[in-house]
């Protein structure tokens, strides 16, 4: 199975500054979550910031009561496998660029818990020389490879 990963200095996030916290901001995408799933990760994320593209189309009444929650200001209405998800991932990325500073943004999905401190994550990146990290597959050499991952 061919995976590669790529390692890319973009503009975005700031640059991290020695000897201060690095800056996370969470993106999450969600259609149909218990809103006590994503409290539970939200809460994990100890107070870092979280911007969440919700499909209300799917669940009208969604609300998480948490300060350190922003939800997008686009909704579209998504589904698994369509361009549309990509669509809500650019919008908690556009949302994250335009109202808050960071130095790092991570996307998440509703059932990602943390296993390790995320003051481990937070080292690694200030540790790091690149503002992103992108694994990748080649589809057109090895169409079932995308079965592993799905």
């Amino acid at each position: 199975m061919d995976r590669r990963s790529t390692t890319v200095t973009a503009a975005g996030g700031a640059a991290p500054v020695p000897g201060r916290r690095v800056r996370l901001v969470f993106g999450m995408t969600s259609a149909t979550e218990r809103p006590a799933a994503i409290e539970q990760l939200v809460d994990t994320l100890g107070g870092r910031p979280v911007v969440l593209h919700h499909d209300f189309a799917k669940q009208p009444g969604l609300r998480i009561d948490r300060p350190n929650v922003h939800f997008t200001t686009e909704s579209h209405v998504t589904g698994w496998g369509s361009w549309t998800l990509c669509l809500a991932v650019l919008s908690t990325i556009r949302y994250a660029l335009e109202h808050l500073e960071f130095d790092y943004f991570q996307l998440l999905s509703p059932s990602c818990l943390p296993i390790r401190p995320l003051e481990d994550f937070e080292e690694y990146i200030a540790r790091g020389e690149h503002d992103a990290n992108n694994v990748h597959m080649d589809l057109y050499a090895d169409p079932q490879q995308f079965m592993h991952f799905a």
